[in-house]
């Protein structure tokens, strides 16, 4: 669970948003940056879960910017009424991981 600049636990994606409005983020780079950092954390678990190396990762994540810079472009134009897709629920749920007794991730 995070806590958002307004000191309220959420989701990620709540306390990213409530930043860049506080700190006046031009919305290209928070979307930039938001994807960025997804992709990375997906990678980053690849890293610890199957047989990748982290050069191996990061230049996945190189070979990605560009599908990343595209999808940011796409977003940019859209109208609310187009992002309709959501697992709020599934983030939720997901949520209560760090606090779970064995996780696949320990650091």
């Amino acid at each position: 669970m995070l806590r958002s600049p307004l000191g309220k636990n959420c989701h990620y994606a709540i306390a990213f948003g409530v930043a860049i409005a506080l700190w006046d983020i031009d919305p290209k780079q928070a979307i930039l940056g938001y994807l960025h950092s997804w992709v990375s954390n997906l990678v980053s678990a690849g890293v610890k879960l199957i047989p990748l190396g982290q050069t191996q990762g990061q230049q996945i994540i190189y070979h990605l910017q560009q599908a990343i810079a595209s999808l940011a472009d796409t977003l940019i134009t859209q109208e609310e009424m187009d992002l309709c897709a959501c697992t709020w629920g599934l983030s939720l749920a997901s949520m209560n991981h760090e606090t779970q007794y064995t996780r696949l991730f320990r650091s």
